[in-house]
């Protein structure tokens, strides 16, 4: 996508966030799958596929919070993003193939992982860099970092987060179960965008931006 079709889509990123109905006619690159109807014709609404968060990292939070399970402690995030050497951590890079063939904010089973080597050959995928750490160390309950609580249900009321997830978390819809099989929990994430004036934010395992 060119600058200046990015710069549109930017601008108008929170109309179409909200109005799954706008009509994107130039976008040709983002559109998102036709739907087959039940009478046998397509449905012709515009709609934006994955393939528009390449172009449009957004990390403006939503509205609702989500019904939040087991999340990690912002301070366990930082302490395990910062460790030079964890050894029950991870970091993986999955990545969803073929984004312009999936719609925004619907989940698929697109995910993979992919092998160290490949980590930057694949730039027409959307990519995400995650930092994990193993299942049964999370199982376990305690943090590795002596007082620091792992959860956020553990901290006081003033340290946990209240944020709510990025609009980009509801549109892309990861799937961490990718990461879960081989045995690891998702800590932290990030967008992968070698656009020009990218923003880099990592966010928790629900989107929340840290």
């Amino acid at each position: 996508m060119d600058s200046a079709k990015a710069a549109r889509t930017i601008s108008n990123l929170g109309r179409l966030i909200d109005r799954d109905e706008a009509l994107i006619s130039d976008w040709d690159a983002t559109r998102g799958p036709r739907r087959l109807l039940p009478n046998g014709t397509y449905d012709e609404t515009p709609r934006l596929s994955k393939a528009y968060l390449k172009a449009d990292p957004r990390y403006a939070a939503v509205k609702e919070q989500p019904v939040i399970r087991q999340a990690f402690s912002r301070t366990f995030i930082g302490k395990v993003q910062q460790a030079a050497h964890f050894p029950v951590a991870r970091n993986f890079m999955i990545y969803h193939s073929i984004p312009q063939d999936c719609e925004l904010g619907q989940p698929c089973n697109h995910w993979g992982i992919l092998d160290e080597a490949d980590w930057y050959n694949h730039p027409e995928s959307l990519c995400l860099q995650v930092i994990a750490v193993q299942s049964d160390f999370v199982a376990r309950g305690q943090s590795g970092f002596g007082l620091v609580h792992m959860f956020d249900e553990q901290e006081p009321q003033e340290l946990k987060i209240t944020t709510t997830p990025a609009y980009i978390f509801q549109c892309m819809k990861p799937d961490f179960s990718v990461i879960e099989r081989v045995g690891y929990t998702v800590v932290c994430w990030r967008l992968v965008d070698s656009s020009p004036n990218a923003e880099i934010k990592w966010m928790d395992q629900y989107g929340r931006c840290m």
